[in-house]
């Protein structure tokens, strides 16, 4: 070795550890040893091949031209250089400031936008699956809503042929949620409007086409419910007021069908149950009493009443009340049967009764009332009197084919007395018998 030389190896290999031209060698030198990546021999660090014959790589620190955009010699993504040696921008999948999102695609439909701002309702881009539409403003009434949806029933907005669009899907306010006003028949129940709604214009089940109850006088036949319903309160016609039809014996009288109607099935108090009147008082009397009178020491065993309407019911004899008291032995003769009355009835013109023994001087009331629930009773009079005595007679004497009243005085004058008028021998009229009590 001669100076200058650093060093000689006696070969003409670059790659030991002695040059061709006997200096040692180093990185920058142009020749690449073992130790060294590269060695371009340059000065320049911004090339493939750094200073420190390494190879250039995105993250060393240096910034390889024509190949990388920036190089912060680190691998974070947040600091103004990406890990791949690439300056921030939007669409790269970093999320950098002022970006608000940063999804590294161009679809612009998702949630952030390609500008990387997160989508909404008015940035003019439909984002799909959520929007169905977005015209960039919040206008109602342009063909997309505020609220980026098409313009349809129940968006609030109304727009022909809408009658109205609260927003609100509900059926039961004054906007049904088909966008129709709501209104009676159309099936859904308007709250504090209607009190029902079954859809339909029915008047016979249980919600009137007027959408109120149906009830009993509405006037209306509610069926299956109803057998009439007539609209009044009337009970004398064909329906009554609990809407059920008229017959002979619900208790009132239908005008013009029934002539009474007691609603039982008594044929003897009037009405009979076919709601015709039958009157079993009305020719109910006692005409004559025999005898009317009787003197104390031959008062009969028996009295016979005379008169019409003494009825046998059923089997049944009239009760018959001497001075109040019920009397016995009642039998009954000249008897004919009643017809059309629904029971066993005959109707007779004389009565017997038997009367009490021992019955000292006065008058005693006599009443028949018959076994019928007509309240009607037959009422006269039987007297208990001392022989007739008479002691004197105005006028004595009468001329013939005259008319005058006779006054006779004396005693034992009974209520029922009977005065007999006898023809004398002379041809004078004679009087003999009694009068009323009294003495005259």
């Amino acid at each position: 070795m001669q100076a200058p030389e650093a060093c000689d190896d006696g070969n003409d290999d670059d790659r030991d550890g002695c040059r061709t031209d006997c200096l040692f060698p180093r990185c920058g030198d142009g020749i690449v040893q073992a130790a060294e990546a590269c060695d371009d021999g340059d000065d320049d660090n911004h090339n493939a091949c750094l200073r420190s014959c390494k190879l250039a790589s995105c993250g060393d620190g240096v910034v390889w031209v024509g190949v990388e955009a920036c190089d912060d010699g680190n691998l974070q993504d947040t600091d103004g250089c990406l890990a791949d040696c690439t300056l921030p921008q939007c669409g790269d999948g970093v999320v950098q400031s002022p970006e608000q999102c940063d999804d590294g695609n161009q679809n612009d439909t998702d949630a952030c936008l390609n500008r990387c701002t997160r989508a909404f309702c008015g940035d003019g881009v439909v984002q799909g699956g959520i929007e169905q539409c977005d015209d960039g403003n919040q206008s109602d009434g342009d063909g997309c809503s505020s609220r980026c949806t098409l313009p349809s029933c129940g968006d609030g907005v109304v727009r022909s042929p809408e009658a109205c669009d609260d927003g609100d899907g509900d059926d039961g306010d004054a906007c049904l949620s088909n966008c129709a006003r709501a209104s009676c028949g159309d099936g859904f129940l308007w709250r504090g409007v209607e009190r029902c709604d079954d859809g339909n214009l029915s008047d016979q089940d249980a919600c009137l086409s007027n959408c109120q109850p149906a009830r009993c006088g509405d006037g209306y036949r509610w069926s299956g419910v109803e057998v009439c319903d007539d609209g009044n309160d009337s009970n004398v016609d064909a329906c009554l007021t609990n809407c059920v039809a008229a017959r002979c014996g619900d208790g009132f009288v239908q005008e013009g069908v029934e002539v009474c109607d007691d609603a039982n099935q008594d044929n003897t108090d009037g009405c009979l149950v076919d709601c015709r009147a039958h009157d079993f008082c009305e020719d109910f009397a006692i005409t004559a009493v025999g005898p009317p009178v009787a003197c104390l020491a031959a008062v009969p065993e028996t009295l016979t009443l005379t008169g019409s309407g003494f009825l046998r019911v059923d089997g049944t004899e009239p009760t018959v009340l001497f001075d109040g008291a019920p009397a016995g032995g009642v039998i009954l003769a000249s008897c004919a049967p009643v017809g059309g009355v629904f029971a066993g009835v005959d109707s007779c013109t004389e009565l017997t009764f038997d009367l009490p023994v021992s019955l000292p001087l006065g008058d005693y009331p006599v009443a028949v009332q018959n076994a019928v629930t007509q309240a009607c009773e037959a009422v006269s009079v039987f007297s208990v009197a001392p022989p007739p005595s008479i002691e004197d007679v105005t006028p004595t004497e009468l001329c013939e084919d005259s008319e005058s009243t006779l006054t006779l005085t004396g005693t034992g004058f009974a209520a029922a007395s009977q005065v007999s008028l006898i023809r004398s021998g002379d041809g004078a009229e004679r009087f003999q018998g009694h009068s009323p009590p009294g003495g005259q």
